[in-house]
């Protein structure tokens, strides 16, 4: 069992984040690069490296195995301008259409992890 998350980061902490990850992957090499928040939500080493922080924070923290998140969409547009009506008036999750707001990127994360059950964790 594979816990997923699909998230829509903070666009400046998240880009400067990213940025230094580049950097620092490509051993201060790729420091002219200037990506777009856009393209770095969608670069897969960026995805791969925000697993890997969020797997040290759990593991930091004690998590249990299976509460550790093995894959991540990263969406740059925030849920709340998502014109598919995520939230209630309430600002709760409304699950059964976010399930099938993001059912592309869903599937394609279990595909990646190879999981068979779907555990969505929705996170902003």
């Amino acid at each position: 069992r594979d816990l997923i998350a699909i998230v829509s980061p903070e666009r400046e902490p998240f880009t400067k984040w990213a940025q230094r990850y580049l950097r620092n992957d490509a051993g201060g090499k790729a420091a002219k690069i200037q990506l777009s928040f856009e393209e770095l939500c969608s670069n897969k080493a960026v995805c791969k490296a925000f697993v890997a922080e969020l797997q040290h924070h759990a593991f930091k923290n004690n998590l249990l195995p299976e509460e550790h998140i093995a894959a991540v969409h990263c969406d740059p547009t925030a849920f709340e301008s998502n014109d598919g009506g995520l939230f209630t008036s309430t600002r709760k999750l409304r699950r059964n259409i976010a399930t099938e707001f993001y059912k592309k990127e869903i599937n394609q994360l279990f595909t990646e992890t190879d999981s068979k059950e779907v555990l969505v964790a929705l996170k902003k």
